[in-house]
């Protein structure tokens, strides 16, 4: 069933037709400021939307695997990645 409604989209507004799950994808594409590869590798297990995401299955993967995703996800948002060239 989907609904018209009114969301963000890119620094603006966009009205549209909006199913359950687009509207759960378009939120998690907000809080990750539209970055598509955030939302496939978001550790934020206490998100009430985390269960319906597009990915793989959390509970798939080793408790060191999740480790290393949340100390990425805070070294990106700390603005510390330490990827470098050469």
């Amino acid at each position: 069933m989907a609904v018209k409604h009114t969301y963000k989209w890119k620094g603006g507004h966009r009205t549209d037709m909006v199913t359950p799950t687009k509207a759960i994808r378009l939120k998690c594409m907000d809080c990750t400021n539209w970055h598509k590869t955030e939302v496939t590798n978001c550790v934020i297990t206490d998100c009430p939307l985390f269960p319906f995401r597009r990915s793989i299955d959390f509970q798939d993967i080793t408790d060191e695997q999740r480790e290393s995703r949340k100390r990425a996800a805070l070294q990106n948002l700390s603005g510390k990645n330490t990827v470098s060239g050469g």
